[in-house]
């Protein structure tokens, strides 16, 4: 089983035909909401793969719209039993605007719910935990109940797979309870002060992780690919080129897929190909969610470009 600890959101998308400048106003081509949220998205990927998923989290009590998020993750059979309701908060949010050109996106994301995700929900739930296979953690929910939950894993034999998305200060400790980290360059930069614009750049970052107990590592470079590091042995693995329309949700797609084919056995580095895969199937496609793809929609994709 993976038990994915992870934030939901409502998200709100606006298409246009470029970003808008500091200060100006401009008229969109389309809108769309829909479920996400890294947890729910990365929980969503493994799940519609073939995983079997645990999900823990929270919504909100006053949201409309909570039943759209629970029903995107139910209805790939995601273990939704230790998901709590919290009374007098909304769910999450994400305000996505995408440049339907490019696919390139800029988002901010209101907490909501998920900052009712403490140590203490972990505890009461610990059962999903001890009882997985991968236990996975993004940083949508409050570091500290993120580091909570993996040390909890890890102590326990559980293998720990951190996305510290969006970025945040991560200290020694938290990292020795890392098994496999899988930053963006973005978050990568943030956290080791180490830029990352190109291979060399992700080999460096990537000792720094491994300097700190983290035995595996995957940095992903959007476009460029994913740069994979783990016991002495490195490879950066290309990514697929396609015409992407909405890269919300990539990330999430990626880590979901990588957590998928480790849980089946593979190793980091077919692992991480498949979920390069994974991804460039979900940029294809608009929502976040409602983006990412079955194993046949995977299969298909790599005898096309075969």
């Amino acid at each position: 089983m993976i038990t994915v600890i992870g934030a939901n959101t409502i998200d709100y998308f606006s298409y246009s035909k470029r970003l808008p400048n500091p200060g100006e106003t401009m008229v969109g081509d389309e809108m769309m909401i829909g479920p996400g949220g890294k947890g729910a998205n990365q929980a969503v990927a493994a799940a519609k793969l073939g995983a079997p998923v645990c999900w823990l989290s929270k919504v909100g009590e006053l949201d409309r719209y909570k039943d759209m998020i629970l029903d995107g993750v139910k209805k790939v059979g995601i273990d939704t039993s230790a998901v709590e309701e919290t009374a007098g908060v909304f769910c999450g949010a994400g305000y996505v605007m995408i440049n339907s050109e490019t696919g390139q996106n800029c988002i901010i994301v209101l907490h909501g719910a998920n900052k009712e995700i403490t140590p203490a929900y972990i505890d009461a739930h610990k059962e999903k935990i001890l009882g997985a296979k991968i236990c996975m953690a993004e940083f949508q929910i409050p570091v500290e109940t993120a580091k909570y939950a993996l040390a909890m894993a890890k102590e326990n034999g559980v293998t720990t797979l951190c996305n510290p998305a969006p970025a945040a200060a991560i200290d020694d400790d938290f990292l020795s309870v890392i098994d496999i980290i899988t930053p963006n360059e973005v978050e990568a930069r943030d956290i080791t002060g180490i830029e990352v614009a190109d291979e060399k750049g992700a080999a460096k970052a990537a000792e720094y992780f491994h300097s700190r107990g983290v035995k595996n590592v995957v940095i992903t470079m959007g476009s460029r690919g994913a740069y994979v590091s783990e016991n002495g042995r490195t490879k950066m693995i290309p990514s697929y080129q396609v015409k992407a329309i909405d890269t919300s949700g990539a990330g999430d797609c990626f880590n979901g897929a990588l957590a998928y084919a480790l849980h089946e056995g593979a190793d980091l580095f077919a692992a991480a190909e498949y979920a390069n895969a994974a991804a460039a199937v979900s940029v294809c496609r608009k929502g976040t969610m409602d983006s990412m793809p079955t194993k046949e929609d995977i299969e298909a994709f790599l005898q096309s470009v075969k």
